[in-house]
């Protein structure tokens, strides 16, 4: 049965989580894209649980049940303080070791915090991590901003950027390959994402990544909709990885 669970982060937010048992696997932390919640990926926890693997899904700072950052955007120099609250949970909870596994923002916070946790069997990325932080602003402002004036949502994603501390990103991530040079990956990315474009990911794996990786490609996919289109492969896919 699904447990609520609340998270205390090193910089002193509260955030909301739910825990579903599971018997005889390590468990595997799953954090969702920008504006989503642990909700959304209720489905993808569910299948995990079914073939033995705990899940402790959190909701990001600022999402969901969860307290706000100093910031209500991206955020990303402290959210990798939200992954890592949620291993300190596990291994209160008894667990040594885990995997990782986050969607587009997501994938980003999970590695960047998963690398400083002891323990880390694999990360599973999904639609992301862009390898430019630019790349992957203008893509979630075209999105939701699709009707307004090019010049306008160019500003918006030069000011999200800026809120995600987009000039230290890179570095970020360089950093946590470099501390997981052992770590198996799995990318998985939709043909069809205009979010982060697939070109990101292979970028990321080219010029970011040290740990052998295997990259994969979902045909008539949008962004971070891999699970629910294609089902029963994409769930072979986590499940044979992990």
């Amino acid at each position: 049965m699904a447990e609520a669970v609340s998270l205390r982060t090193a910089d002193g937010l509260t955030l909301g989580a739910t825990f579903l048992p599971g018997a005889g696997r390590s468990p595997v932390v799953v954090h969702h894209h920008f504006g989503a919640t642990r909700y959304d990926y209720l489905p993808v926890a569910r299948f995990l649980r079914s073939a033995g693997h705990p899940v402790l899904l959190l909701d990001g700072r600022s999402h969901g049940d969860s307290q706000p950052g100093r910031a209500l955007g991206l955020d990303l120099d402290r959210r990798p303080e939200d992954t890592i609250a949620a291993v300190d949970h596990l291994r209160g909870q008894g667990y040594r070791s885990f995997h990782g596994m986050g969607f587009s923002m997501g994938a980003a916070v999970v590695m960047m915090g998963a690398s400083r946790c002891p323990g880390l069997l694999s990360l599973v990325l999904d639609s992301g991590p862009a390898a430019h932080l630019y790349a992957a602003c203008r893509g979630v402002i075209d999105q939701r901003l699709s009707d307004a004036p090019a010049g306008e949502r160019r500003l918006a994603a030069r000011r999200l950027y800026l809120d995600g501390r987009g000039w230290r990103y890179h570095r970020d991530l360089v950093q946590a390959a470099s501390r997981i040079p052992d770590t198996p990956v799995l990318l998985l990315h939709g043909d069809r994402d205009e979010v982060i474009p697939p070109a990101e990911t292979e970028e990321f794996r080219k010029a970011v990544l040290r740990s052998p990786c295997e990259r994969v490609i979902l045909e008539r996919t949008e962004h971070v909709t891999g699970w629910a289109r294609h089902g029963l492969h994409y769930r072979s896919l986590v499940l044979d990885f992990l």
